[in-house]
């Protein structure tokens, strides 16, 4: 059936919108461009005794008439300001996709209530799902659908596509119920996670039973989201909220016209009468706060931290940026960062007061045949397991011992360096080295060592297929034994070793005796080196791979 069999019962014109406007065929027939207020909430689907669907006609509308293009000036704004908001929040400084297997998708309007909130909710996650997770702070797109601007969110979402692809993203976990439908219409080859999937009624840190339970309109639209609040929320004497209450912040009904919007929110007041009403949409708690509606958002009972007035749209925008720019911050790097400046500074001092010089240095290494490279290989022994960069080491361990012993030490300690991280793995922290690096991470190196053994080890030196670091600590916890990993380790690091030391060599070669034929064949050997990887990406070992 269409929506030309609508028979007129007026059981939808319950809605503000239907009620001011007229009914859904009326609407549809004129071309009414009053359907750009309709929220797309989906309440007059469940009233209609015909199964007739008047949303998705009222809907199927909106992407007609933009495609038409004959659209009154109020509604091209109020479109705009949609792919406005939706540029805003998808690009620098408040965009950032997080480097993680498994990431928190916060959505726009959890964002907007602040840090305590997000990250109390990330922790809480990182608990349940026993790893670590990252932030990725974008829109999902869901203004433009709201509109349906499709054409536009049909570009939106294949670069958000690409972007997360790029960083790796395999499963995705919504605190918004847009961005959980968006993402489940348009890009379901991702693993989708709402939140309330993970939660239940001991993460509940307050009473909850004098709540009206609301659900946000695009839970109808997944219904099992509804079946997990039910079961997780709803206490004795507490109310469930059986059909759509829009809170008329849908569509572009705040823009286009506040009185039926307005009237929406008017419908939950009358409907939660003098209880407090727990929803799981921030959007929605805000606007029910600004209307004087006592409200609270399930996060807030979950993570302690109570938002007790309304946000102005300045206050939301410094909250998205201000998590944006921490979670954009990496307080490691900077420390590392930090202590080389201060090392530098303190190095430059000594230098100055004739305490350290070169001269003074390759006297020690010359004179300390022992001690020199036992201080070297010890550094290089840990330096791996707390992440110091080991190409470092290698080329420095040319300049001082030269082409010959520089590879001798350097291809020790590189042996040594990853071996520490892997016995540590293995004996120590197996299971923290799983929730840091990822469960997805080990268990896909995991698979690949049973079905190949020593040579993953091999062609992963050469062809890293996670950071040098991540490996070592990972195949301590895969089913490979220490001794071939040892052996697998030394003879695959060999060829590059040799090319680095040789570089750093020529480096010596060249400040001390300004003899510049090491260095071109240095950087010969490094560019040979540097490309290897990517020649091996295309052998059928690496397709082999992919496909496990």
């Amino acid at each position: 059936m269409k929506i030309q069999d609508c028979s007129f019962c007026g059981n939808c014109l319950i809605c503000p919108y239907l009620s001011k406007y007229g009914y859904p065929r009326d609407i549809y027939n004129k071309k009414d461009q009053s359907v750009f207020i309709c929220t797309n909430c989906g309440a007059c689907d469940i009233l209609c005794p015909l199964d007739l669907e008047p949303s998705r006609a009222l809907y199927s509308l909106k992407t007609l008439m933009i495609k038409e293009g004959s659209l009154s000036k109020e509604v091209i704004q109020a479109i705009q300001s949609a792919r406005n908001f939706t540029n805003i929040m998808s690009r620098f400084p408040i965009s950032h996709v997080d480097y993680r297997e498994t990431i928190l998708f916060p959505g726009c309007s959890l964002l907007s209530m602040g840090s305590k909130i997000v990250y109390g909710i990330k922790k809480c996650l990182e608990v349940k799902m026993n790893e670590k997770i990252g932030i990725t702070i974008h829109c999902c797109g869901d203004p433009l659908f709201q509109n349906g601007d499709v054409s536009t969110l049909s570009n939106f979402l294949k670069n958000l596509k690409e972007k997360l692809k790029r960083t790796g993203t395999s499963k995705i976990v919504f605190a918004c119920g847009n961005c959980y439908k968006i993402f489940r219409k348009y890009m379901n080859d991702f693993e989708l996670i709402h939140v309330s999937q993970l939660l239940s009624k001991e993460d509940i840190k307050e009473p909850i039973n004098d709540f009206i339970l609301h659900h946000p309109c695009p839970n109808f639209k997944n219904r099992e989201i509804i079946n997990y609040m039910e079961r997780n929320f709803v206490y004795k004497n507490m109310e469930s909220i059986k059909n759509p209450y829009c809170c008329g912040l849908g569509g572009s009904a705040s823009k286009l016209d506040k009185d039926v919007s307005k009237e929406f929110l008017e419908k939950i007041k009358n409907l939660a009468k003098s209880r407090r009403v727990l929803t799981s949409c921030m959007g929605c708690k805000n606007r029910f706060m600004k209307y004087n509606i006592e409200a609270k958002h399930i996060f807030e009972v979950i993570s302690g931290v109570n938002i007790n007035k309304p946000l102005e749209e300045k206050d939301k925008w410094f909250n998205r940026f201000y998590i944006s720019l921490r979670t954009k911050i990496n307080f490691t790097k900077i420390f590392l960062f930090l202590l080389i400046m201060i090392g530098i500074f303190i190095v430059q001092n000594l230098h100055k007061n004739q305490l350290i010089t070169i001269d003074k240095l390759v006297n020690f290494v010359k004179t300390s045949k022992f001690l020199a490279p036992l201080i070297y290989l010890l550094i290089y022994t840990i330096g791996p397991s707390i992440f110091f960069p080991s190409l470092i080491l290698t080329i420095v361990s040319g300049m001082l011992w030269g082409p010959f012993w520089g590879v001798v030490f350097a291809i020790t300690g590189a042996t040594m360096g990853s071996s520490l991280p892997f016995l540590l793995s293995r004996y120590i922290f197996h299971d923290s080295v799983k929730r840091m690096f990822g469960i997805r991470k080990w268990e896909r190196l995991k698979s690949l060592v049973e079905k190949n053994g020593w040579k993953v080890v091999a062609f992963t030196r050469i062809v890293p297929i996670f950071p040098f670091p991540v490996l070592n600590y990972l195949f301590g916890i895969t089913p490979i034994k220490f001794l071939p990993y040892l052996v697998a380790s030394f003879f695959s690091m060999l060829p590059a070793c040799i090319a680095y030391v040789y570089f750093g060599s020529s480096i010596f070669e060249l400040i001390t005796k300004r003899n510049f034929t090491p260095l071109i064949v240095g950087v010969l050997l490094v560019s040979i080196i540097m490309i290897m990887p990517w020649f091996l990406k295309k052998s059928s070992f690496l397709s082999k791979n992919k496909s496990s």
